[in-house]
């Protein structure tokens, strides 16, 4: 697992980059 930020919106981990942007696959949030 990559050393992403943690998403903003719910803390989660999980996070991945899509393109220019991260994406949070447990609440959806894109940033």
């Amino acid at each position: 697992m990559s050393e992403l930020a943690p998403c903003p919106v719910c803390q989660s981990p999980y996070t991945y980059e899509m393109g220019e942007s991260l994406v949070c696959p447990e609440c959806g949030h894109e940033w």
